[in-house]
């Protein structure tokens, strides 16, 4: 009887997981990684966008508890040709604060 007992409480526990589906499609972007069709409570997934595309916000969701997934908060945005421009300026000043930094060091 006990074995019994065993055998059937180890089958409820498996009914009771909680898992996932597939992760929410995100228009122009894809989860990073193999697909599976179920995942395990606080798995997460990482989305990637696609080529020609840039991402804005945060690219990761969470399996909750409850066996939905967050919601994705990525918005992969078409490139643009000026988006270059803003890269490089934002590099160019990074790159004066760190000579302005090393300025100041060596007045000390």
């Amino acid at each position: 009887m006990y074995t019994v007992y065993m055998i059937t409480y180890k089958i409820c526990l498996q009914l009771m997981t909680v898992m996932c589906g597939a992760p929410p499609k995100v228009e122009n972007g894809s989860p990073i990684g193999g697909s599976r069709e179920r995942h395990s409570v606080n798995s997460m997934i990482r989305y990637q966008c696609d080529p020609g595309f840039m991402q804005r916000h945060l690219s990761v969701i969470h399996c909750m508890a409850n066996g939905e997934w967050e919601e994705p908060q990525v918005q992969c945005i078409e490139a643009r040709a000026n988006s270059n421009r803003l890269h490089k300026r934002s590099l160019r000043k990074r790159s004066k604060g760190v000579s302005s930094q090393q300025e100041q060091r060596e007045l000390l």
